[in-house]
Formats: structure tokens, C-alpha cells, sequence
């Protein structure tokens, strides 16, 4: 997958792409057969997987739900309760911490242009970062009426 980040631009100017946000995984079912549900089992297979692999929350709706704490790598298993209630407060409150989104290249994604928007951006003169950063970059990315 190749993701992208544009220059943002604002009322005073253009803020430069932010960085990219590493992209959660989850899984959400509602019954499980493993026993314990959130036992040893299923803590050594979130052990043994590689970042792009890993999962970083879960539920099992009718036993419990599970989340992983980014700065330590442990995971926090939490059995009974509501657990499809606080998997979804717990997956909120990692969406907020993550902040804003990168501004996406939808042209990229939909396959519109020719070029990858990095040599777009690179083509736009550093002057045009100072006046009319706005006009520079609409009419360097082909968006009408600028």
C-alpha cells in the first residue's frame, strides 16, 4: 500500500505534509472457541506477531476485549463487562490520541494522474510557498479555477 500526505494549506500560509500515523489493527467477532477466550493462547499468538502483523486491539464480544499499550508492548486483556462497549471507547480514545489525519492525495488513490504527487509538490517553486501558496499548488495539481 502506498500512502500519501499533501501540504495542508491554511488561511496564513501552507503547513508542510504531516507525518504519516501508523495504521491500527483490530478484529471484532462476536464468539470465540478458544478457551479461555483471552487466555495464555491467545497472548503468546499477539506475542509472536511482527509489527505489520500485529494487532493492536480486539474483541470478543461475549467474553471480553483486548488492547496494546504502544509505549510498553504489552498487552491489557479485559474479560467480562460490556467488552463491545469498551472496545469501542478504548478504540476511540486511540483514534483521538492520534490527532489529525494526513491530508490525502485522492487523485493518487483514484489513479488520475501521471505522476506520484511527490514530484508534484517538488515542482512547485519555493516562492510559491510564500505568496500564493494556495494558486502555486491547485494549479501545479491541476485543480480548476485558480
Amino acid at each position: 500500500m502506498h500512502r500519501t500526505s499533501l501540504p495542508i494549506p491554511y488561511a496564513n500560509g501552507v503547513y508542510p505534509p504531516k507525518p504519516l500515523i501508523p495504521i491500527f489493527g483490530g478484529i471484532l467477532t462476536f464468539e470465540s472457541d478458544w478457551k479461555p477466550c483471552c487466555g495464555q493462547p491467545l497472548a503468546d499468538a499477539l506475542q509472536d506477531s511482527d509489527a505489520e502483523g500485529r494487532l493492536d486491539l480486539g474483541c470478543v464480544a461475549a467474553h471480553g476485549y483486548f488492547s496494546r499499550d504502544a509505549a510498553t508492548g504489552a498487552y491489557d486483556f479485559q474479560a467480562g463487562g460490556k467488552p463491545a462497549t469498551a472496545f469501542l471507547l478504548k478504540l476511540i480514545a486511540m483514534l483521538q490520541f492520534s490527532g489529525t489525519v494526513p491530508m490525502i492525495d485522492v487523485r493518487m488513490h483514484s489513479g488520475c494522474p501521471s505522476r506520484r504527487r511527490s514530484e508534484m509538490m517538488d515542482s512547485v517553486p519555493m516562492q510559491s510557498w510564500r505568496g500564493g501558496q494556495r494558486a502555486a499548488i491547485a494549479k501545479e495539481l491541476g485543480i480548476p479555477g485558480h
